[in-house]
């Protein structure tokens, strides 16, 4: 299930905009309503994914992306990114559409659980 989850991250940062939230946080399907996380756009530069870390973990808990946390593994900069541009989107309610893209794919992957809505 790891793997699987870890995979349609992927997925996700290949494809781009592959699938949008209709409103600021989620939209109906059906009777249930769906959760959406904000995650960047993979023609995202590094230099833009490591300002806004700097950044973001400045105004979020960023413990589960730092060594011993949760989230911390797989190490690359997109995945501790990721985390925290979708902390921010739910701290503030908004997705910085000039990085990322609001999805409903969870990237949620082995005890890493990103914040859904």
């Amino acid at each position: 299930m790891e793997k699987k989850n870890l995979i349609l991250l992927l997925v996700c940062c290949l494809f781009g905009h592959v699938v949008y939230a209709s409103d600021e946080n989620s939209k109906l399907i059906g009777q249930k309503q769906a959760s959406s996380w904000c995650i960047f756009q993979l023609t995202t530069p590094p230099e833009k994914m490591q300002a806004f870390l700097d950044s973001a973990c400045g105004k979020i808990d960023c413990g589960p992306i730092k060594p011993g946390g949760v989230c911390f593994f797989p190490d690359v900069l997109p995945a501790h990114a990721n985390y925290a541009l979708n902390a921010i989107y739910h701290t503030l309610g908004t997705c910085d559409l000039q990085l990322g893209f609001v999805t409903t794919l969870d990237p949620s992957y082995g005890d890493c659980k990103y914040q859904g809505s």
